[in-house]
């Protein structure tokens, strides 16, 4: 009984160092996400500007 606790309490051990690893990894491509939506959101308002100008809306 004593070793399937054991071995129970090395894989719960395992599993939550690898949790660790995937929330480091979510907040790295949460931080990469952010930085390509802002270039995207600021291209978007160039191309919508010109846009505008070339149609003589503004």
């Amino acid at each position: 009984m004593i070793e399937r606790v054991s071995r129970l309490e090395q894989k719960v051990t395992c599993m939550d160092s690898r949790l660790g690893l995937v929330e480091q990894d979510l907040r790295a491509l949460g931080k990469k996400m952010d930085a390509h939506f802002y270039w995207t959101l600021t291209a978007m308002a160039g191309i919508v500007g010109l846009l505008a100008k070339g149609f003589k809306w503004l």
